[in-house]
């Protein structure tokens, strides 16, 4: 029983700590495999969520696939029952998010909840959605539209400072 505390304990500081030194990093990674514990294949989900998954979430919003650059906003949330149809993949996406987040997300049915959930699984393939405000009618709405993600890269400039 104690064992099963101190692997508890030695994963969440695994999790929590990122900065810490290589040696004691693998001395943590040697204990969770030790005792066989999956932390996931990142913070979020226990293993890649299949891309037909993703597919069947991004169709939910109204998209055709991948490629699709359609705008969506509240209003086609509302119309396609997005809401509704991801509560009835609540089954399929637990398979997939740690249990931890799975409380948090998975039970928070609302139109942020749902676009937050598609946000998560198309990072996983590489996608976004990328968010801005329009009037609609006089209301102001927020549209989405898919985007492939950008990796910004560092610019480091090096430069010699010479004294004469």
């Amino acid at each position: 029983m104690l064992s099963c505390y101190l692997v508890i304990l030695l994963s969440c500081y695994f999790v929590y700590f990122t900065e810490i030194s290589n040696n004691i990093r693998k001395f943590f990674v040697l204990i969770l495999s030790i005792y066989n514990i999956n932390m996931g294949i990142n913070q979020l989900f226990i293993k890649q969520p299949p891309i037909e998954l993703v597919e069947k979430v991004i169709k939910s919003f109204g998209l055709k696939d991948f490629e699709d650059t359609t705008e969506f906003s509240l209003i086609d949330i509302q119309k396609n029952n997005t809401i509704v149809q991801l509560q009835n993949m609540k089954g399929e996406l637990n398979e997939y998010y740690l249990p931890c987040k799975s409380r948090d997300y998975l039970n928070n049915w609302n139109y942020k909840g749902c676009i937050t959930i598609c946000r998560q699984l198309l990072k996983t393939v590489d996608k976004t959605l990328k968010s801005r405000e329009k009037y609609i009618n006089g209301t102001k709405y927020i549209v989405y539209k898919l985007a492939d993600k950008i990796y910004k890269k560092k610019n480091k400039k090096l430069f010699t400072v010479v004294f004469d």
